[in-house]
This record gives structure tokens, C-alpha cells and sequence, in this order.
């Protein structure tokens, strides 16, 4: 089954009580199956109402939980048939009465998502038409609804579905407050196919209604009574938690007896916590609270210990970049002016300058500092622009670029050149540019000074030669500056599938880093020559 999951992810949950996850040996099979028919009653006998003969097989995915060093099997008649999937058969065998024997390890045919408390579940569905219907149900007078192995059921139910190589993928709440009554009642959405024995696995089967209403079904396995004596779980909340870069995460580990299911005692204070891997997440030691520190995925363990028994409880966590991009925060450009008499008594109103005076000029490029993938998105112009290149498409999410760090590197400065023949009583028009090197030192800005020699526009100077007045009126002047050259240091980071061997998918980001140089077109701007301030001295 694939599940695909974003931003919230797969579920990794690991029980370890009394059951070491190692390997060990099957129970001898005869003992078994002589344990069976000496101590269940009429529950087993050694021929089915087929005719098919008593087996004890083993099932991989109930291999791990061990009492000792052994692993306990399954009770089934006759041989695997049915359709096969991923190497298994949909049915392990046939029950007493000749029933399909469901096997668990079964990759199911629809798939499933959410908590297994949460699905619509059938209450007693062997007296449900829409089960009987479409499935063969025999109805088991003393083992169907009956409180019999209520307890085997729920701890089949619990340890199985809170282990990640289960064949479902479901996540579990566990016994809570919420869930309280789901679990004191489980009896009742079980279809015991076999009971367990004190050596070997009992199997159920239940029924759900899917999103349209049709009719599925899952196998549950029920826990031998050997494992069912003095399990103890530790178990840790949330299952599963996705956070970015640099956010925390509290996890919660609970102590619960088998005896006393709901009744767990907080122990994440009394635990030691750690993670699989610090590079992608830190944990404190006594307390559970994680610490998102790269983007990855990786366990967290708790250990407690309790009567002599080391237990462990198992959960993931996802760490990731901020997923959405980040607000453009785009700045504008500019190229201003600020003037300040010769003597440096007197500033002059922003863009405007006197003859005489010493003139600033400051350039800041524009900035666009991210850009996310859409299939509208506009290239921007990156002749005037610094910008991060376009993100790429495709992905489980939408890939973007952003700037980490820009600057400038080159840049000039041209304003009108003085007439040759300019003199105070004369001011003749300005011929051509003069170029001067811009400062750099500011990074993401460029400063140069100059002084203002070119003209007196608005100073009302009597013409010598012609005896009128000139320059009556201010005039704006082209200051431009060219040659601007950027480096651009920048991010993209793009969304892929990671996928376990179970199928289970998350969408991770992916982070690379690049650089570029860009020559930006010339930027204009004008400065009013307003006067003169050759008397700024007297002023």
C-alpha cells in the first residue's frame, strides 16, 4: 500500500515491552498444536469440517514479539490460497469451520489512512446484511461478541498497529479518554476466526465503510495468553510530528500495564529520550522536548525502566524547511541625491543641489528576494532586478528560489561636465559627462560625491556680455549610474517524495545552493540645480 502524506507524514511507532524486536525460534509445532487440542475446548480438533489437517505456521510479521526466545504461529487448517500479492496469500489457510483463513501480513486492496479508532467500523457485523452479503461470515456462538479474549484482542490490536512493518499502515490513539469506550468494546467489530491459544496467535477480521460506502475488511491479530502475561508498553505521543528548522516538539511517554489498559502513568519526565540522529534533531535527555536542527527524518527513542524491565516506546519526527516560500519582501530601487554646502553648514532638501555644493549620490538596486513556482509566475528583469533564478517545476509541492546574499561589486557615476568656457558671469550650459568610481563598501549600496560646478539655474546671474538676466528658473539635470555589477548568492529548494519500504511516503525539501554575477542596466535620476551658493559662507 502507498501512502502519500504531506507535511504531516508517515507513522513510525515501536512498542518494545517484554518482546524484543531479535530474532528468535519458532515454538515447536506439535507442542503447539497438542496445547491446543488438549486446552481450548471445541475450538480446535485435528481435522476441520473439511477434512484438511491441523498446521502451526508462522507468520514473519508476528515474528519479533518473543516470549524468550521464542516466536509463537498461527493455528490453521488445510493450506495458502487465493489471490497473491507482494508474495502473500490473501488466505493462510481455512478456520474450524471451513471458513477463509485471512492472513494479516495480506497487503490490503484499498488503502487506508487516519487513526484506526476513527474508521467507521461495523458493530457486530455478522448480523450486518452488508457484510454477510458480500462476505461469508460463521457466526462463532462462544467467541463472536463475547468478552472471552477482549483483553487478547485489544493487546493483539494495540501492539500490532503501533509497529511500522504492519501490513495496513494505520496509526493508533491508543487507550484514552477519547477512545475509551472503542477499546472496552472491541469485542463487539471483531469476527474471531481463531481463538488464541496460550501458543499461538487467535486471528479476527473486522469491516469498515469507506469514504463511498463500500465494504472493506482488515485482519487483526488476537495475542497469545503467553505474551498476553505481564505486558507492559511504553508508549509515545505523538506517533508522528512534522516541524520546520528551528521549531520544537513536546513528546509524551506513557506507562500501561496490559491489566490496566487506560490507565497509563506519565512518565516522559522519568524516561531517557534520545534521537536517532542529532544532526537532524536534538532531544532533551529527562524531558522530550525535540528540537528541529536540519531538514530529515528520524526516530525518537524513550527508554523506562520499571520492575526490573527496560521498556521503549517509539516515534518519528519529521524536521523540514519552512515548505511555503518565504514573503518576497521585494524593495524598490533607487537613485537619490543629497547635496550639502561647500562649507558643510547648510544640507539641501533631498534631490535638489546649488551651485558649489558637494552632492551625494546613493544607488540601491531593486530587490526581488524570492520567487515561487506557479505556472503563472513572471520572469522578472533581471537587467534591472537582482532576483533569484526562476525555481524549477514539478515536485510534491511548489519549488522556490530566494536570495541569501547579494551585493554590489562594481558601479559608476556620470553627471554633466562644466563648460569649458563656464564662469560665474557666464554660466554656459554644461558639454558632456564627467565618470567617477562609485564606493562599494556599503554592500547593497553604492555611494559617490561630486561637487556641482555645471550650472546656477535659478540663481537670477546677469549676463555680462548680453546684459540680461539668465537662469531665472530651476532645472532638473540626468545623473546616471551605469556599470552596476551584482553578485547574487542564492537558495532553490524543491520538494521530493521520500518514500520507506513499507510505502509510506513524506515530502521532504531539498536545498541547494548557487551564485551568479549580473551586470544591471544604467539607472537615471535627476538632481534640481536650484541656485548657487558661492555666498553660502555669508549665509
Amino acid at each position: 500500500m502507498f501512502k502519500r502524506l504531506f507535511a504531516l507524514a508517515a507513522v513510525f511507532l515501536f512498542l518494545t515491552a517484554v518482546l524484543p524486536a531479535v530474532a528468535g525460534q519458532l515454538i515447536d509445532a506439535q507442542t503447539a498444536i497438542n496445547d491446543a487440542l488438549q486446552n481450548s475446548g471445541a475450538y480446535y480438533e485435528q481435522n476441520n469440517q473439511k477434512g484438511d489437517s491441523i498446521n502451526y505456521v508462522s507468520i514473519p510479521i508476528l515474528s519479533k514479539y518473543l516470549k524468550g526466545d521464542n516466536y509463537f504461529g498461527c493455528l490453521v487448517y488445510g493450506g495458502p490460497h487465493g489471490d497473491t500479492k507482494d508474495s502473500q496469500s490473501r488466505y493462510l489457510g481455512y478456520t474450524l469451520s471451513g471458513e477463509d483463513y485471512t492472513n494479516v501480513a495480506f497487503p490490503p486492496d484499498v488503502s487506508h489512512s487516519g487513526y484506526f479508532e476513527d474508521q467507521q467500523w461495523v458493530y457486530q457485523p455478522w448480523w450486518n446484511s452488508d457484510v454477510t452479503t458480500n462476505y461469508t461470515v460463521d457466526f462463532n456462538n462462544g467467541l463472536d461478541g463475547t468478552d472471552l479474549y477482549a483483553q487478547n484482542i485489544r493487546q493483539g490490536i494495540l501492539v500490532y498497529y503501533t509497529d511500522p512493518s504492519n501490513a495496513n499502515n494505520y496509526q493508533v490513539k491508543g487507550v484514552t479518554s477519547e477512545t475509551q469506550d472503542f477499546w472496552d468494546n472491541i469485542q463487539q467489530y471483531i469476527h474471531v476466526l481463531a481463538p488464541p491459544t496460550d501458543l499461538a496467535w487467535g486471528i479476527g477480521r473486522m469491516w469498515r465503510y469507506g469514504e463511498n460506502g463500500q465494504i472493506n475488511y482488515v485482519t487483526v491479530p488476537i495475542m497469545p495468553n503467553m505474551l498476553l502475561d505481564n505486558l507492559d508498553l511504553l508508549v509515545v505521543t505523538p506517533v508522528s510530528a512534522i516541524i520546520n528548522v528551528g521549531d520544537t516538539q513536546q513528546y509524551v511517554a506513557t506507562y500501561s500495564q496490559s491489566q490496566g489498559a487506560g490507565n497509563g502513568q506519565d512518565v516522559t519526565n522519568f524516561s531517557n529520550w534520545v534521537t536517532a540522529n542529532s544532526s537532524i534533531a536534538i532531544i532533551g535527555a529527562n524531558n522530550g522536548l525535540a528540537t528541529g536542527k536540519s531538514a530529515g527524518a528520524t526516530q525518537v527513542t524513550a527508554t523506562y525502566a520499571v520492575n526490573g524491565k527496560t521498556l521503549q516506546g517509539h516515534a518519528q519526527l519529521i524536521v523540514q524547511e519552512q515548505q511555503l516560500p518565504p514573503p518576497s519582501n521585494n524593495t524598490p530601487g533607487s537613485l537619490t541625491f543629497q547635496a550639502v554646502s561647500q562649507d558643510g553648514s547648510t544640507s539641501r532638501a533631498p534631490g535638489t543641489a546649488k551651485w558649489t555644493d558637494i552632492v551625494t549620490a546613493n544607488l540601491v538596486p531593486p530587490v526581488m528576494q524570492s520567487i515561487a513556482y506557479s505556472e503563472n509566475m513572471v520572469e522578472p528583469d533581471y537587467s534591472t532586478t537582482v532576483a533569484p533564478p526562476l525555481p524549477p517545476s514539478g515536485g510534491c509541492a511548489p519549488a522556490y528560489t530566494r536570495i541569501t546574499g547579494w551585493r554590489i561589486v562594481g558601479a559608476d557615476l556620470s553627471y554633466p561636465k562644466q563648460n569649458p568656457e563656464f564662469t560665474f558671469g557666464q554660466p554656459l550650459p554644461p558639454i558632456g559627462d564627467e565618470t567617477i568610481s562609485m564606493d562599494v563598501s556599503g554592500r547593497q549600496k553604492a555611494t559617490a560625491s561630486f561637487k556641482e560646478l555645471w550650472a546656477m539655474d535659478g540663481a537670477y546671474i546677469l549676463d555680462w556680455f548680453t546684459d540680461q538676466l539668465i537662469n531665472q528658473e530651476p532645472k532638473n539635470y540626468n545623473i546616471t549610474a551605469s556599470n552596476i555589477t551584482v553578485q547574487v548568492e542564492y537558495n532553490t529548494v524543491t520538494f521530493h517524495e521520500v518514500c520507506s519500504d513499507d510505502g509510506d511516503c513524506v515530502c521532504v525539501s531539498q536545498t541547494k545552493s548557487g551564485s551568479y554575477m549580473q551586470q544591471l542596466s544604467p539607472i537615471t535620476a535627476q538632481l534640481l540645480v536650484n541656485g548657487t551658493g558661492v555666498n553660502s559662507l555669508a549665509q
